[in-house]
């Protein structure tokens, strides 16, 4: 629009010089001292380009005035407009509400609380911060009075069990000993040994010799078909097998 308008100011400004050139040739013609009649032409034609020059100057200052419209709007334009080269910044995508944390090692398996575990009675002389994994299903247990034993099925993989007994034993004072992996049918497996505290014997010598392993504990976790997991437990307290004696 700008530069139509433009165009349109060149041609009525060129209208306007000419006739003022045209005004001013009639002027000194007149001077010259013609006739009367080539005068009072001269007079008409001069008085009709002022009147034509009048109306152009009129022309040239609105279109004087269209094109300084024109300049605010497109400087108002360019204020407005986003820098489309200048990226936004992504929106939060964080529906948290807060800090995440790290799921800690045994994956999803929890240890049973009260009425978490189903089967067989879990034997009276374990001791309670014994872990046993939640929804475990005992089919075998046996107890004596210094130890107790039993087997367990899990709808889990051997890598999250194996995760979560590492986990548990080892925060309640456990160390494991020793440990042997193996595949037996297609199906890997893993036995390992664990120790917690120390004792001496009632009636021994006062002698570090005769300090030995309060609690024994033989672990062995497989893979079973169709899917999942099972676990064999056996405990030793030679604690109480002294105090039985």
């Amino acid at each position: 629009m700008s530069n139509g308008i433009f165009r349109r100011l060149a041609a009525v400004a060129a209208g306007a010089c000419l006739v003022l050139v045209l005004a001013g040739c009639g002027s000194l013609l007149g001077a010259g001292g013609g006739g009367e009649d080539e005068a009072g032409k001269l007079r008409a034609d001069n008085e009709e380009l002022r009147a034509e020059n009048e109306k152009l100057q009129a022309e040239i200052e609105d279109l004087q005035g269209q094109v300084a419209e024109a300049s605010d709007e497109g400087a108002s334009a360019d204020v407005e407009s986003p820098d489309e080269s200048t990226p936004s910044e992504p929106e939060s995508n964080d529906s948290s509400g807060g800090d995440s944390s790290e799921s800690s090692g045994g994956g999803d398996i929890e240890v049973a609380g009260d009425g978490d575990v189903s089967g067989e009675e879990v034997p009276e002389i374990m001791p309670e911060d014994f872990p046993l994994p939640s929804e475990a299903v005992l089919d075998y247990t046996n107890e004596g009075d210094y130890n107790f034993s039993l087997d367990f099925v899990l709808d889990s993989d051997l890598e999250s069990l194996t995760a979560f007994y590492e986990k548990q034993l080892q925060e309640t004072g456990w160390e494991e000993v020793d440990r042997t992996e193996y595949e037996q049918d297609g199906l890997k497996g893993v036995e390992t040994s664990w120790e917690k505290g120390v004792y001496t014997p009632e009636g021994s010598p006062q002698d570090s010799d005769y300090e030995q392993t309060d609690q024994t504990l033989s672990l062995t976790l497989q893979e079973i078909q169709p899917s999942g997991s099972a676990g064999r437990i056996l405990w030793n307290s030679y604690k109480m097998l002294d105090q039985s004696n």
